[in-house]
């Protein structure tokens, strides 16, 4: 493993760690929803934001522990495992058939027709409320039904949760392999003067 590799494991294995240790997480375990009216006691804004915050290294591609670059960065490095490329992939699949799938309750208006996915729903909260304003017109329309606003704040918190989990387990497995010695090679260089 070359030493930028080991650098970047090791900020993900750190970032992963406060990731998981962040309070939205355990209000999640505590949250109640109902649906009239309308209320949802879950997270607050707050802890919502420091865990969207601790999020984006992860999915922010200009970050270098994010899937993707953490992805690329293992495929060009010859000294580590395949298995653990392997293993980063697999992750990376399984968020992503997730971030595509429909929520088992779909909701649609007249001004937002078609279902959005768990991955829209994430993006739409995180880059048109949390972090940015790209896709603050969808998150507009959501906020004008307070019903449906509940319900979306609930599919949050489980593709949050979902991330979190996958983030989770790839910092134990980059731990895990940053614990091991180091393999050099049998191939001896020899040096003739």
């Amino acid at each position: 493993m070359n030493p930028k590799t080991r650098t970047v494991l090791g900020q993900f294995v750190k970032r992963a760690a406060l990731l998981n240790e962040a309070s939205y997480l355990s209000a999640l375990k505590d949250m109640t929803v109902v649906l009239w009216p309308p209320q949802f006691d879950g997270p607050t804004r707050e802890q919502l934001e420091v865990f969207v915050t601790r999020l984006r290294f992860f999915i922010q591609n200009n970050e270098p522990t994010s899937l993707q670059m953490v992805s690329k960065l293992l495929s060009d490095d010859l000294g580590i495992r395949r298995e653990l490329l392997a293993e980063v992939e697999d992750v990376r699949k399984v968020l992503n058939d997730a971030a595509q799938t429909h929520p088992p309750i779909r909701r649609t208006s007249a001004d937002d027709p078609i279902p959005p996915t768990w991955g829209e729903i994430m993006d739409t909260f995180i880059y048109g409320d949390i972090a940015h304003s790209t896709k603050s017109r969808r998150f507009e329309v959501w906020s004008r039904h307070e019903a449906s606003l509940v319900l979306f704040n609930v599919q949050l918190s489980r593709i949050l949760s979902v991330y979190a989990v996958a983030i989770g387990h790839l910092g134990e497995v980059f731990a895990a392999e940053l614990s091991q010695p180091e393999q050099h090679s049998r191939d001896t260089l020899v040096l003739v003067s």
